[in-house]
């Protein structure tokens, strides 16, 4: 109903009302010529025609905040001429740029409409599936409404940071060539040993120095070989709402973080596995190339945050999660009790890199009147720096990450310090 047959009604009715108490016939022969006004728009009231209408969007994958251009157009087949409203259904999290997604029409048999507008949204997986239409008497006083089916989807990626080579040195890897050494020797780039030359052997290989010693021997170079290992990559979803408010949250930087390793991993040739825990668990098995890359963007595209599995749980899935003796890779900002967890992990024999966004150093840098006192920056500060050293303390290797700097220099600073075996391990002094 719409608001001028609802304002009609109920003068008609205070009109009744006044004659029936006032006794003045006259009074309710006001009423008539409304009461004809409304029967006159009732019996016109259009008969939707069998419309059709189609919807495109000029990309089928895309990142946060990136422009998209929606086009709907509408086609009426009929002969008959038909005066119609087009509205398009939006999400919550889609914002419009430019131009309109409702529009009033009137469309002539085989006339077409085209409904066109530019959007963004935010990280997800969206549907569209029906187009609303809705017509409407000459007066404006009835309105009929009718889904059109109009299907399209987009996916709405994490944003990815082309990260560097990381200088792992895995105990077990895949046996395919790769980017990782593999402590034996065979082709690769990293000097391993001299040996002596066997038939086959390349002669530019030829180690010159050592067969000058031994005149009566040729002695070749050995090079480490370089392979393929088995990566897991965990998001934990358990996080506090101040963790997950806004664009810029400390969610989407763990979401972007892990969809940026996957990228690494993956372009390097690895078999890489992702697991998303917290309000569920979201498991997909490992895989190579391009098209594990798309399923793990669709897997993170629809990680929302929450709080309803435990760190505990994984360890007793471990067996059927992950090959064994993975390198695991873990993004987490919430380390709260989970300290026996990791332990387990670690002693089951997986490698284990914890990559924990900040969120003292997060809620630091708010904008005032957000921000805590400094006093209790600092309590929260000590605090996880003795949860971190405590996971250093079962063998897993801590990665500290202050969200301002970029998760590519933290990363390999934070590899270096490995390398020099300091006890440091990324984590804030």
């Amino acid at each position: 109903m719409s608001n001028k047959l609802r304002f009609l009604f109920f003068l008609i009715f205070g009109l009744v009302m006044t004659a029936i108490i006032s006794r003045n016939g006259t009074v309710m022969l006001i009423t008539l010529p409304f009461l004809a006004y409304i029967l006159v728009g009732y019996w016109q009231i259009p008969v939707l025609p069998q419309l059709g209408a189609t919807r495109v969007i000029d990309k089928a994958n895309s990142i946060t905040g990136q422009p998209l251009i929606m086009e709907i157009t509408l086609q009426n087949p009929a002969d008959a001429e038909v005066s119609l409203v087009v509205l398009d259904k939006l999400h919550p999290e889609v914002k419009i740029l430019d131009g309109q997604f409702c529009q009033s029409a009137c469309l002539s048999g085989g006339e077409k409409l085209i409904l066109r507008y530019t959007f963004c949204a935010d990280r997800g997986l969206y549907h569209w599936q029906t187009l609303t239409v809705m017509l409407h008497d000459p007066f404006y006083l009835f309105e009929s409404m009718q889904d059109i089916p109009a299907q399209a989807s987009v996916l709405v990626q994490p944003e990815i940071v082309r990260l560097k080579h990381i200088p792992l040195r895995p105990a077990n890897t895949l046996h395919s060539t790769g980017s990782f050494p593999a402590q034996v020797a065979g082709s690769g780039i990293d000097f391993w040993g001299v040996r002596e030359y066997q038939s086959g052997d390349s002669m530019r290989r030829l180690n010159w120095r050592k067969t000058a010693r031994c005149p009566q021997k040729l002695f070749t170079k050995e090079f480490e070989q370089e392979e393929t290992i088995d990566i897991g990559l965990i998001l934990d979803t358990r996080m506090p709402a101040e963790f997950h408010t806004g664009q810029n949250s400390l969610f989407e930087y763990a979401v972007n973080a892990v969809a940026s390793l996957a990228e690494l991993f993956l372009r390097e040739g690895n078999r890489v596995g992702l697991l998303v825990f917290g309000q569920e668990m979201n498991y997909l098995l490992p895989g190579y190339g391009k098209r594990q890359l798309h399923q793990v963007m669709r897997s993170l595209s629809a990680a929302r945050p929450g709080a309803n599995i435990a760190l505990s749980n994984i360890t007793y899935l471990r067996h059927k999660l992950f090959p064994g003796r993975s390198q695991l890779y873990m993004v987490s900002a919430n380390l709260g009790d989970d300290g026996r967890a990791y332990r387990d992990l670690r002693a089951a024999g997986h490698p284990l890199v914890l990559i924990s966004p900040d969120p003292v150093a997060y809620f630091a840098g708010l904008p005032d009147e957000k921000t805590m006192h400094p006093q209790a920056i600092r309590a929260a500060r000590l605090e996880r720096i003795l949860q971190l050293q405590q996971l250093v303390h079962y063998g897993i290797r801590v990665i500290n990450w202050p969200v301002t700097h970029s998760l590519n220099e933290v990363i390999h600073n934070a590899y270096k310090q490995f390398d020099a075996g300091s006890a440091r391990n990324g984590i804030p002094q």
